[in-house]
């Protein structure tokens, strides 16, 4: 009988060409330096970053003793809330092709409709990020239940849900309420569990991560992690006073570069006054 390890699992965050400032390959390095065996990237509304996590993989893999796995990835914000779709193994055109579709629909497509696609004609994994959290673009807890009553027990299977989330430590009195009960509504829809750090930065790719155990690191045991409901959220990490401004600074300034990039967004230009006669 083949002896099984714990692998570490990071599938929520997200890089330069949406509200990340850190580059991808700064990203992958704080990967390998936390052990990380799938890592991928989650961008809002844009998988255009993908070919560069792949290559940048590569790059570390042939350098390292420790072998990352690069997971494609988006999420995107349908009129119920936030979904990501997720699909380990080589990049598959077709996937970030649909991906790029379904985000051209997203105000009027149904979430279980891209859900059951997503699943039935790639086999991607499905996490449903920071459910009820404030100010995050979330599912709450109700359309939650409703969608998944939308969708068969096969389909369901690959869905995860963020039961934490680094990032909404922002408000970890409202988290740790937060936490207990949507571990008991996960538990009763019956979907596979996880915490990932939802990094917008490099130091925030270690803080949260998710582990199942396997015998070998393939695509499939992380799908089958998923589907048998053995994969896990890691740990819940502290968050001293520091370590808090850290992130509500990293958080402001990822929001800010974003709305400069997307929302036309402008800062006044510094224009030094004359010196005084």
């Amino acid at each position: 009988m083949k002896k099984t390890k714990s692998y570490r699992v990071s599938l929520h965050g997200h890089g330069p060409d949406s509200d990340g400032v850190s580059s991808i390959a700064e990203l992958v390095e704080a990967a390998g330096r936390s052990k990380i065996d799938y890592f991928g990237l989650a961008d809002h509304e844009t998988t255009a970053g993908i070919p560069t996590l792949y290559r940048e993989v590569g790059t570390f893999n042939r350098t390292h003793d420790h072998q990352i796995q690069a997971v494609s990835g988006i999420e995107v914000h349908f009129t119920d809330g936030d979904v990501i779709f997720s699909k380990a193994g080589p990049i598959d055109p077709a996937f970030l092709g649909w991906c790029e579709s379904v985000v051209a629909k997203r105000e009027t497509m149904p979430t279980a409709r891209a859900i059951n696609q997503a699943v039935r004609r790639f086999g991607a994994i499905v996490t449903i990020p920071h459910v009820d959290a404030p100010f995050a673009g979330s599912i709450t807890r109700t359309k939650l239940s409703h969608i998944t009553q939308k969708l068969t027990p096969a389909v369901r299977s690959h869905i995860a849900v963020e039961v934490r989330n680094y990032a909404t430590a922002l408000f970890w009195i409202l988290t740790i309420a937060r936490e207990e009960w949507l571990e008991g509504l996960v538990a009763d829809l019956g979907l596979a569990r996880v915490g990932f750090s939802d990094f917008h930065d490099a130091w925030m790719v270690k803080k949260q991560v998710a582990m199942f155990p396997a015998a070998v690191a393939t695509p499939q045991a992380l799908k089958k992690a998923i589907r048998t409901r053995t994969i896990r959220a890691a740990y819940r990490p502290s968050l001293g006073l520091f370590e808090w401004v850290r992130l509500l600074a990293t958080m402001v300034r990822a929001l800010v570069a974003y709305k400069i990039k997307y929302a036309g967004w402008s800062l006044p230009a510094f224009r030094p006054q004359p010196a005084m006669q």
